[in-house]
């Protein structure tokens, strides 16, 4: 099993494609964090 950790994944363009393309491989769990805070100026 291979565990992929990604944190403030929406930072980065359609990240939504990119955890729709790795949920679907084998043998990978993926956890994603992130946060609604505003980023520091």
């Amino acid at each position: 099993m291979y565990y992929i950790l990604l944190d403030e994944i929406q930072l980065l363009d359609e990240f939504e494609s990119v955890l729709n393309g790795l949920i679907r491989i084998p043998n990978i769990d993926v956890y994603v964090t992130g946060s609604n805070a505003l980023p520091l100026p």
